[in-house]
């Protein structure tokens, strides 16, 4: 069994479907009892007639200008009279009930045409927000592509013009001065350059100024009354124009601005889609200004990055790293001339265990849990001489220069190593020519003692010489 429609309301009711109806049985049941009364009242005006004509028989013998005769005359009139009148209310009753049912169609009929004018009006508007959010769609492709903030500002004015959206588009990037940095416009743009004088010598037009005190969307219905200062004041026939802030969290870049047509200047839906397509726009340059400065950031860090290189890799001294497992995280190549490992062979090996001696190795394992923890020890941040080992085996003397640095969680270590070989070579020879040079001065002094007593005997030897011999 069907349930019975029910209605929450007289407005739910579908008053179009039930009005033919309606009227079509209210038609038929003022026409039906039209026709019965009509019968009703011609059948009795008949049996008047009747009547009167069986009276007037019965009383021949009267004249017309009898009592008889008149009274007779005056019941019909009276009958016929009776008879207009009923048929008159009859037509009032029917007209009157009839009269509801015209007025019903009319205000029908009326509410039919505001309804059709309201649908075009919504598929007017349906049709400008589905070209709208296809210039949304255009912009975010545009955003995702474009890495250079003339060509998207530019760009993004095209879209806004040419998909039909708006009328006219400009765009204004301010420095930290208040100066344009940047401007794009597209449409039917008129003293735009006069524009731009304006704003570079300090001036703002009031839609900016507005959107600067508000934050937000500024929306004017009449530019020519409210714009009188700003030299586009003249550039927006028979349009209203918005104004957005161009910004991403508490940076503002710049403003858009865009003319429209006043039939949808008041539309919330537009103002909603215009304020997303400002705030995709500011969002797109706060990309490319942390893509400019990480840029910059990775410029930075491979020159420095070339410089640390370039300082190790043609250092005359052994720089190395060691991570906080002991391991070799580090291997210029003068550490391969001087030790004799390759970097291949020396990444990843543990220190200790690759350079030290095995005499030195139980005391440096002891010092290294502290140096893990702390990151101190007896020898960082100092020079000290000590003995590498070579691969070759033999032990070679160097000064090792130590320091410690957090890194990855740890506790990290570089050190620069000198050998220190050929020093130790010329500190020995120059010991041993000190030596020499000692030795040569003591045999000097002995030379000259034993010289002195020589002379005198000498020189004794060659006067008794003369003597004894003249000549």
């Amino acid at each position: 069994m069907r349930n019975p429609v029910t209605f929450s309301s007289i407005k739910d009711i579908p008053w179009r479907k039930i009005l033919p109806t309606f009227l079509f049985i209210v038609t038929s049941f003022n026409a039906f009892v039209g026709i019965l009364l009509y019968i009703h009242t011609k059948e009795a005006i008949i049996h008047k007639s009747a009547i009167l004509e069986y009276e007037q028989q019965s009383q021949t013998n009267l004249s017309p200008s009898q009592p008889g005769n008149t009274v007779v005359c005056e019941k019909l009139t009276h009958c016929v009279t009776h008879t207009q009148r009923f048929h008159f209310f009859l037509f009032l009753s029917i007209f009157t009930t009839s009269l509801p049912l015209l007025l019903w169609v009319t205000l029908l009929t009326n509410r039919e045409k505001e309804i059709n004018k309201q649908l075009q009006k919504e598929q007017k508007n349906t049709v400008h927000l589905n070209i709208l959010l296809h210039t949304i769609i255009q912009i975010h492709r545009l955003i995702d592509q474009e890495k250079e903030k003339q060509s998207l500002a530019q760009n993004c004015c095209d879209i806004l013009v040419t998909s039909r959206g708006y009328a006219s588009a400009w765009i204004i990037l301010l420095n930290q001065q208040g100066q344009i940095e940047i401007s794009a416009e597209s449409g039917l743009l008129h003293n735009f350059e006069k524009l731009e004088h304006y704003v570079n010598l300090g001036n703002l037009p009031f839609c900016v100024c507005d959107c600067k005190a508000q934050q937000g969307l500024v929306i004017i219905d009449a530019p020519a009354t409210f714009c009188t200062d700003c030299p586009m004041a003249n550039g927006y026939p028979r349009t209203g124009i918005m104004c957005a802030s161009i910004g991403h969290d508490a940076r503002i870049y710049g403003y858009l601005n865009v003319s429209l047509f006043t039939d949808f200047i008041q539309n919330q839906e537009d103002k909603d889609r215009f304020r997303e397509i400002a705030g995709d726009i500011g969002y797109a340059l706060f990309n490319l200004e942390q893509q400019e400065q990480k840029l910059k950031m990775e410029t930075a860090l491979r020159q420095s990055e070339e410089r640390l290189r370039s300082l190790t890799e043609y250092a005359q001294d052994a720089i190395l790293m060691m991570d906080q497992k002991g391991a070799i995280s580090y291997w210029n190549p003068a550490s391969e001339r001087i030790l004799g490992y390759s970097a291949e062979e020396a990444l990843g090996q543990n220190l200790h265990s690759l350079l030290t001696p095995s005499r030195y190795r139980p005391a440096q394992q002891a010092a290294f849990p502290e140096f893990i923890l702390t990151g101190r020890g007896k020898a960082i941040g100092k020079t000290v001489d000590v003995v590498a080992r070579r691969r070759d085996g033999r032990e070679i003397p160097v000064t090792l220069s130590l320091s410690s640095f957090f890194q990855d969680g740890g506790w990290n270590a570089i050190g620069i190593l000198r050998d220190m070989t050929d020093h130790k070579i010329m500190e020995e020879k120059l010991l041993q020519s000190e030596k020499m040079a000692t030795v040569a001065g003591l045999a000097a002094g002995v030379a000259h003692e034993i010289n002195t007593p020589l002379s005198a005997i000498l020189q004794s030897i060659q006067v008794i010489r003369q003597s004894l011999d003249p000549n």
